[in-house]
């Protein structure tokens, strides 16, 4: 559908949309509505594609931002722990001490995946709680 010129298809629109003349033979009459059932055909498959972009636009603005939220999360955690692990005794492994930029890329995805799954849970348990306040 991008190669769709969207002007040209508005200007048919708006040229196969006008009433027909009254002075047109039946042969143009029905070409018009031949054109007019086609452009509307066009319209509606375009609405429906923009419709479905749109919707999958959204999905995926909406997994990002929880993914972001979750990557904040896992980097935030790491940073906390490696400061606050040597308080309890504990020694990280030389491998995940380092900055997150630096920390091994399997690592990280566990990280971000717990974080995530725990982010999901709490905001399940907020939506609950919330209905049963409401």
């Amino acid at each position: 559908m991008s190669d769709i010129d969207i002007e040209e298809l508005e200007k048919q629109w708006r040229i196969a949309t006008r009433p027909a003349p009254d002075d047109v033979t039946e042969e143009m009459g029905l070409a018009w509505a031949e054109a007019h059932e086609y452009l509307a055909e066009m319209g509606e498959a375009l609405a429906q594609r923009v419709v479905a972009d749109a919707a999958k636009l959204r999905e995926a603005r909406e997994a990002l931002a929880k993914y972001a939220d979750a990557e904040h999360l896992a980097r935030s955690f790491h940073g906390v722990y490696e400061v606050t692990a040597p308080k309890y005794g504990y020694k990280t492994r030389k491998e995940s001490a380092v900055r997150w930029n630096d920390v091994p890329e399997q690592n990280k995805r566990v990280m971000i995946e717990t974080a995530a799954i725990i982010g999901a849970a709490s905001r399940t348990a907020l939506a609950k709680l919330g209905e049963a306040t409401s």
